[in-house]
């Protein structure tokens, strides 16, 4: 829920006061359309028109229990009695509804409108004519970019154009903590490499390792053993590529006989993406914190440019949906127990899987905050108590959260998973709500509190 609910709105329901859900739709080209459940006036925001039929699906998910994170797609009617819509979306502007921003609140004519309950935001990802004058909004937070790719050059051909042809399609990746083999009896190097260029006579001496800049730690081949790998690092040699504004780790070979195929198996030990920019080869301090990985990765690649020549700037996440003081706290409890982690991240895998993946490994449960900004605490954290409800949702309940020191957080996290409003026009009231939590852990609306609606009013 974007805002827990503030004190002057819990005394508003919690007297069974007068207050009106409403939609905002848009801008479509152009116009923010207002919608109430009756005629209401708003100092502020104009006239909401007397269309909104119904509103469900208001039910905020953190994660499954197979922890990884789920969002609601609640759904919001609107009769059209006088075409507006109609007028509006299906000309012309059709093509902007969808991506479209949505808005659902409760307002109310006794609380200033800076108090009122912003209950969802995000945007409309489809919409349909449902009967006569009758439009059907199905809603959704602003997930695109956990849809989306990574900021990470989407396959070997775009940067380099002489690489085999079969080679050309294949993602290219970064990586995160230390991956190294000695001792392992399953593989020698934790990493594939990829063929650069391939000359006329088939031979690949130079090799793609990584996007980003990495310390190569070993290399080995089986150049010369026929289906063996062994390694091979003094036969190599290490250097960084640009090509226009992407870095790539490179190797190439050195050893002056039976060079390397298309079809050689190259794979290196390493030690990946870190705070400042790495040393080629030799020791240096990777990212290994899972908490550090995960914000690094939707810092940068996620909601940030992904350019990596500059490591030691990381971008800010300011202005970016992340949940920023969870993931202190969070990232507080692994460097407490140094709990190492590393991950291979591909361009062909979506924000989400990749979120979702880094989580399972941490053993963290990913979520949203109210205000829809993505986070995830370790599943141990302190006295932390998960909660399977019937719909295997893990919940977090009461004191539970305290070790997030903060109230403001614990409201997010206990408003965003417990809230679940389904408006009843035709009866004037608002029903099935579950319980909505406020700072102090408090139950302010319960189960089966009813919310009168009033008669048409001016509102902040």
């Amino acid at each position: 829920m974007p805002g827990s609910v503030a004190s002057a709105m819990v005394t508003e329901v919690q007297g069974q006061q007068r207050v009106h859900p409403v939609f905002e739709l848009g801008p479509v080209d152009g116009t923010t359309y207002l919608f109430a459940e009756q005629a209401v006036v708003s100092t502020s925001a104009g006239l909401y028109l007397p269309y909104l039929s119904g509103m469900s699906g208001f039910s905020r998910v953190a994660a499954y229990n197979d922890l990884t994170v789920q969002s609601p797609t609640p759904t919001v009617t609107v009769y059209d009695r006088d075409r507006t819509l109609q007028k509006a979306i299906g000309g012309p502007a059709a093509g902007q509804v969808v991506g479209s921003a949505a808005n659902c609140w409760l307002r109310s004519a006794h609380v200033v409108s800076g108090s009122h309950f912003n209950f969802f935001t995000g945007i409309v990802v489809s919409y349909r004519l449902t009967g006569d004058r009758t439009w059907e909004f199905k809603l959704s937070p602003d997930l695109r970019v956990l849809d989306g790719l990574p900021k990470i050059p989407s396959r070997l051909g775009e940067d380099f154009p002489t690489a085999p042809i079969d080679k050309r399609g294949e993602p290219l990746w970064i990586v995160y903590g230390k991956h190294a083999s000695p001792g392992l009896t399953d593989t020698a190097g934790r990493v594939a490499a990829l063929p650069a260029e391939e000359d006329s006579s088939g031979d690949v001496t130079e090799w793609v390792l990584g996007y980003g800049q990495m310390s190569i730690q070993r290399i080995y081949t089986d150049r010369a053993t026929s289906g063996t790998i062994v390694e091979e690092t003094g036969d190599w040699g290490f250097y960084v590529l640009e090509r226009g504004n992407h870095r790539y780790q490179m190797a190439t070979y050195t050893g002056g006989s039976t060079n390397p195929t298309k079809d050689t198996v190259v794979r290196v030990d390493c030690w990946g993406l870190n705070s400042t920019t790495p040393a080629i080869t030799g020791a240096h301090t990777p990212f290994e914190n899972p908490i550090t990985v995960i914000r690094n990765f939707l810092t940068h690649f996620a909601y940030g440019d992904g350019d990596v020549r500059a490591s030691a700037s990381w971008e800010s996440e300011t202005g970016k949906p992340i949940a920023t003081s969870i993931l202190d706290a969070a990232d507080d409890w692994y460097d407490d127990r140094e709990i190492p982690f590393g991950a291979v991240v591909f361009s062909n895998q979506t924000v989400r899987d990749v979120f979702n993946r880094m989580c399972k490994s941490a053993e963290a449960v990913p979520l949203f905050t109210d205000a829809y900004e993505i986070g995830a605490i370790p599943v141990d954290y302190g006295d932390t108590d998960i909660y399977h409800d019937d719909r295997h949702v893990v919940q977090y309940l009461g004191h539970a959260l305290e070790p997030l020191t903060m109230a403001t957080n614990r409201s997010k996290l206990v408003s965003a998973l417990t809230v679940n409003y389904n408006q009843v026009f035709a009866e004037n009231r608002l029903a099935q709500s579950t319980s909505v939590e406020d700072a102090s852990l408090a139950t302010t609306i319960r189960d089966t509190f009813d919310i009168e609606f009033g008669d048409t009013s001016v509102i902040d």
